[in-house]
């Protein structure tokens, strides 16, 4: 499963995700199925950097995310 890590308050303005989203976050970044961004961009463009990530990386920045 691939995942994206980006700019929580950019996935919100662009209104991909909603601000009280249940996906992990820190505050700053959040985490998310690459599938829901391929979805959203089918109507939009993409115009902000994210960083694709594999299953286990998403897990760990989870887990890292929960201690601070």
């Amino acid at each position: 499963m691939t995942y994206v890590e980006v700019d929580k308050e950019i996935a919100v303005r662009n209104e991909i995700i909603k601000e009280n989203s249940f996906f992990p976050t820190n505050g700053k970044k959040v985490i998310f199925k690459k599938d829901i961004l391929t979805a959203w961009s089918d109507k939009n463009k993409i115009d902000f950097e994210y960083r694709e990530i594999n299953t286990q990386e998403a897990l760990k920045l989870r887990e890292q995310w929960q201690q601070i």
